[in-house]
């Protein structure tokens, strides 16, 4: 752990990790615990989608797909109750009878310290193809 990490840096990062992990173990109440109510996910290729619209799209894909999500994190910055982070992402994606698919790209993630003190996902700009 560098000295120069606030208290705030990692607990973004932390987010990021347990997302990694519940996105793998299928833990799908816990990973929507890591998100605002009011979260969007803005991607190049489709309108943007709400927490209710990915719980739904998540909730189809378990027993269906393995998900492997890989971040290299490049960039965290933390002014008051706000975050972000820039990534490089890899997500691996399997399905039965399927070849994998590997998507490779950037992310920009903007966080908010909830009430519960809790820092969140409230923005995520996607730019995987």
């Amino acid at each position: 752990m560098s000295p120069n990490k606030s208290a705030d840096e990692l607990a973004i990062r932390q987010v990021v990790a347990d997302w990694i992990q519940f996105t793998v173990e299928e833990r799908v109440d816990e990973l929507m615990d890591l998100m605002t109510d009011d979260m969007l996910f803005l991607t190049t290729k489709f309108p943007p989608m709400t927490k209710a619209g990915f719980e739904k799209g998540t909730r189809e894909m378990v027993g269906k797909a393995r998900i492997v999500p890989q971040a290299e994190i490049k960039e965290v910055q933390v002014e008051g109750d706000f975050g972000w982070l820039w990534q490089e992402l890899t997500v691996n994606v399997v399905m039965d009878g399927k070849e994998p698919v590997v998507m490779k790209g950037r992310t920009m993630g903007i966080y908010r310290r909830c009430e519960d003190g809790k820092w969140r996902l409230m923005r995520d700009a996607n730019m995987m193809p």
